[in-house]
């Protein structure tokens, strides 16, 4: 249900804006960016709930958690980014928005490289 709420959120919030963005740019760019905001607080709740599951399988694997911690931190790379890139396309900034999805993606191979040298280093033991 939260789903709905936090959809209701942002067309209730679009609708204003669409309407000031004719008379006032800015009011509503500082609208979008306003509510944004709010639903990524939102999403950095649910990341909390995510975060308590993984620690609560991770008790019975025999897992490294430092491999767990590296795909939490691309996935914060990926919604930090997304929410950036967004908020600079609303205020018409298209190629800073690319740009800044591009500096995410390899930010997220130069963070993954660890992953992938164990999974290298796992298939090299077992040929």
């Amino acid at each position: 249900m939260d789903v709905i709420k936090i959809s209701l959120l942002g067309i209730v919030a679009v609708l204003p804006a669409i309407l000031l963005k004719n008379i006032k740019n800015e009011y509503a760019v500082l609208m979008s960016i306003a509510v944004m905001l709010i639903i990524f607080g939102f999403a950095v709740a649910r990341i909390q709930v995510v975060v308590d599951t993984i620690n609560r399988l991770l008790v019975g694997i025999n897992i490294e958690t430092r491999y767990v911690v590296i795909i939490l931190k691309m996935l914060g790379i990926t919604y930090v980014a997304e929410f950036s890139a967004a908020i600079c396309r609303d205020a018409g900034f298209g190629a800073v928005a690319s740009q800044i999805e591009i500096f995410a993606k390899i930010s997220l191979l130069v963070t993954g490289i660890p992953i992938i040298n164990a999974l290298i280093s796992m298939i090299g033991d077992t040929l």
